[in-house]
């Protein structure tokens, strides 16, 4: 090969390298995150969770440091939160002996396992919940600081959210729950597009991680009043722009940012999304050409019932239950189940904007279907996610013959 020849392929093979190498990093975009939280006005559309176990102050084999008069009664928790192994140590306590609520939040914020110069946080709910016989007691919104160690350097963190728990009548509470609300977002262009990331700590352990939840969104700014449970995946699996799979190759831990790469795949997104629905097996069939005739109003539907002599069809739901949506998606959408329901009158009631009236039908899970007599008397329930097929079989047992 002659000098010309030798450098024209040199030539050549840089510029098929460096096009490989081009076309792979630009399927690799590096998005920074930032920190967002409900104080913004937006809120996440569901939220799982973080229990902690609650245990009396004499029984706990930490050696903390309390203020000198607490009650008999009161109690201790703690959270591992971060990478660092450290329990973040809290103190629940009442003002006075006789009083019904723990009205006294104090937290081990600086780790020192001290207590006795924490902030006392507010009490901002007790309340007794007649249909469960249990006290609720929630405290205001407030941050949990911990530590994450990354490349030697100790970097401080808080997570958002809110402490409640339920109180027995009798006898001292076991479990408290913390309530994150709290999330990283970010933008990024794709084909000259701009598109947001979201990722949730959905383990609630102050670290992102496999355990964690993500999604791509197409509205810049987010619509968090349009998210739904199912626009978000494990980190693990896929998140879908239209038909562009992306993959996460990187997540930072502390959640400053994130790394995605387009994802060729031979599924389809409706093939990729379907394996993680639980309901995906379900047979498949005929779906209405209309909606089911909803009322929202109880009183209206007893009347009307009362009128017509048809059963009452009651139906205790939540914009945040996943069960409900997919109920709402497929089993009321199924055209048996909507052409029963013209047999019933039919009312939805949503969990959260009506709490007395679940409260007084004794509702603790969603979705909770009732089934009512013409004169407003329970007949039967069934509690959680009905399938289209086992749903028409079940309520056309309460209709005449």
């Amino acid at each position: 090969m002659n000098k010309l020849a030798h450098r024209l392929f040199i030539k050549f093979l840089l510029i098929l390298f460096g096009f490989s190498f081009w076309h792979c990093s630009k399927d690799e975009i590096e998005i920074p995150l930032h920190y967002e939280d409900s104080r913004n006005g937006q809120s996440l559309p569901y939220v799982m969770p973080k229990a902690v176990d609650l245990v009396p102050v004499d029984s706990l084999d930490a050696a903390l440091v309390l203020p000198d008069q607490i009650t008999k009664g009161a109690l201790v928790g703690s959270f591992t939160l971060g990478n660092t192994g450290k329990k973040l140590y809290f103190l629940l306590d009442k003002s006075n002996p006789r009083a019904v609520y723990y009205d006294q939040l104090r937290i081990d914020k600086n780790y020192d396992q001290n207590l006795v110069n924490d902030q006392i946080h507010s009490l901002s709910r007790g309340e007794f919940i007649s249909a469960r016989n249990y006290h609720y007691v929630e405290y205001d919104s407030l941050f949990l600081p911990f530590t994450i160690i990354e490349d030697t350097k100790n970097q401080w963190e808080e997570l958002f959210g809110k402490l409640y728990f339920w109180q027995p009548v009798k006898g001292l509470p076991t479990i408290a729950n913390f309530l994150r609300d709290s999330w990283r977002q970010g933008e990024f262009e794709f084909e000259d597009r701009t598109y947001a990331v979201i990722v949730i700590d959905d383990d609630c352990n102050g670290l992102m991680d496999t355990r964690d939840n993500w999604g791509l969104f197409d509205q810049i700014p987010v619509d968090f009043t349009n998210l739904h449970y199912n626009n978000f995946r494990e980190t693990t699996r896929f998140a879908w722009l239209e038909e562009t799979a992306f993959e996460i190759i990187k997540l930072a831990s502390d959640g400053s940012g994130i790394t995605l790469r387009k994802k060729v795949t031979e599924l389809t997104r409706e093939e990729d999304l379907g394996r993680d629905n639980p309901y995906f097996d379900e047979p498949q069939r005929p779906r209405a050409a209309r909606s089911v005739d909803w009322l929202t109003n109880m009183k209206v539907a007893q009347r009307k019932a009362s009128g017509t002599r048809k059963p009452i069809l009651v139906y205790f739901a939540a914009s945040w239950s996943g069960p409900c949506a997919t109920m709402d998606e497929r089993t009321y959408q199924d055209a048996e189940v909507v052409g029963l329901s013209d047999k019933f009158v039919c009312v939805r009631i949503d969990g959260d904007i009506n709490r007395s009236l679940s409260t007084s039908y004794n509702i603790t899970s969603y979705p909770t279907t009732l089934i009512l007599d013409s004169k407003s008397k329970e007949i039967s329930r069934a509690i959680g996610y009905q399938p289209a097929t086992e749903f028409s079989a079940y309520i056309s047992q309460f209709l005449k013959k």
